[in-house]
């Protein structure tokens, strides 16, 4: 006897070795999780992402059938993930098949929170409760490591464009997730058709409140956004001061003017270079990688990353170019546990920061 999946029949002793293997480490994503230096990654902490993602890993075979033909495939089973190098083999989704293809590990009544890439977008990424809680702490984890989570009210500024889609939310979601590192003082939204001497005004009243101020959007909406600020006071900058960021919220390594950018950013608003910092990752992935004072993207504790040979998808050591892989335990509405990527890059060790996490570099198509 077995359980039916279109061309894939199941034995109950699949089914069972799955199960005690997913009983053996319930809980284990969690207890990773718990841990706070988001960005300090040692031997202990290995051995714990390697049981979270045991857990990960039977959970959603056990629920998915997609999984289940992707082990069917490749021969790769919960039961035989035994040691971290094997972490690479766990059966990997292609990331652009998840965006035309919905996939789910929970009954869809127990989505919450629906986010498409873009509003053509078949396949989207279902967060439950559960998935939505670690989320939320893996961000607070990360930026807690990088000196910038603090109980202090602070004033948030969002220059994201806000779709009317429903589900799309994509937008929406980074501010509640970024603006959660603190408690908050005074939020606003201004979208791309933005008056500068309206936006001049509210800056104004921010800065003269004292309290550190947050910005948040891409590279392109905060350039033209201090632009149109800046014409508006003939130059004038503000002075926020040290205790204030610049979050960007989209990779900018095609921007040909990134130091001019950051710089543009530190001298109209009068905060550290150091403090303008941006995060990367797919929206399918979930777990951003984030700079550091030094503007290097650091992998975090809840995830890693593997480069991969764009022709034969061979493993290649760290300091080569290829297509990312990216690994995370902590989805549970959704099998995107391993990731494979369009997107190049490569990875090194060690950082003038000193935290004990690998740094991504992000590579252009046909970079060398």
């Amino acid at each position: 006897m077995g359980r039916s999946f279109g061309s894939l029949t199941l034995s109950m002793k699949s089914m069972g070795l799955a199960r005690r293997v997913w009983e053996r480490y319930r809980g284990a994503t969690d207890s990773l999780l718990g841990l706070r230096r988001g960005l300090h990654i040692t031997g202990r902490r290995e051995a714990a992402f390697l049981r979270a993602m045991q857990e990960a890993f039977a959970y959603h075979f056990l629920r998915n059938p997609e999984l289940q033909r992707l082990c069917e495939d490749t021969g790769f089973y919960p039961w035989h993930l035994r040691r971290s190098e094997q972490i690479p083999e766990i059966p990997y989704f292609f990331s652009t098949c998840l965006a035309y293809h919905p996939v789910r590990s929970v009954p869809e009544q127990e989505v919450v929170l629906t986010l498409r890439a873009c509003e053509q977008s078949v396949g989207a990424v279902g967060y439950d409760r559960t998935s939505l809680r670690r989320l939320q702490r893996i961000v607070r984890h990360i930026y807690g490591d990088l000196e910038m989570v603090d109980r202090v009210r602070a004033n948030y500024l969002s220059l994201h464009c806000h779709g009317k889609e429903p589900g799309v939310g994509v937008a929406a979601f980074l501010d509640n997730l970024l603006s959660r590192l603190t408690r908050i003082n005074h939020f606003s939204r201004f979208g791309e058709d933005l008056d500068g001497r309206e936006l001049s005004h509210l800056l104004e009243r921010y800065e003269a409140s004292g309290r550190p101020f947050r910005l948040l959007g891409s590279p392109t909406q905060i350039s033209s956004a201090l632009t149109r600020v800046m014409e508006s006071r003939q130059g004038r900058p503000f002075r926020f001061g040290p205790r204030s960021y610049a979050l960007v919220t989209s990779w900018w390594s095609r921007f040909e003017r990134r130091p001019a950018v950051r710089e543009e950013v530190s001298r109209g608003l009068g905060i550290p270079a150091s403090n303008v910092r941006a995060f990367w990752g797919t929206l399918e992935h979930g777990v951003p990688c984030c700079e550091c004072e030094n503007q290097k993207l650091h992998v975090s504790l809840y995830s890693r990353v593997y480069v991969r040979d764009p022709i034969s998808l061979q493993m290649l050591a760290p300091g080569s170019e290829g297509l990312l892989h990216f690994v995370t335990p902590f989805h549970h509405s959704y099998p995107a546990i391993s990731l494979l990527t369009t997107k190049r890059g490569r990875l090194s060790e060690g950082c003038r920061c000193g935290r004990a996490s690998p740094v991504l570099e992000l590579l252009e198509a046909g970079a060398h």
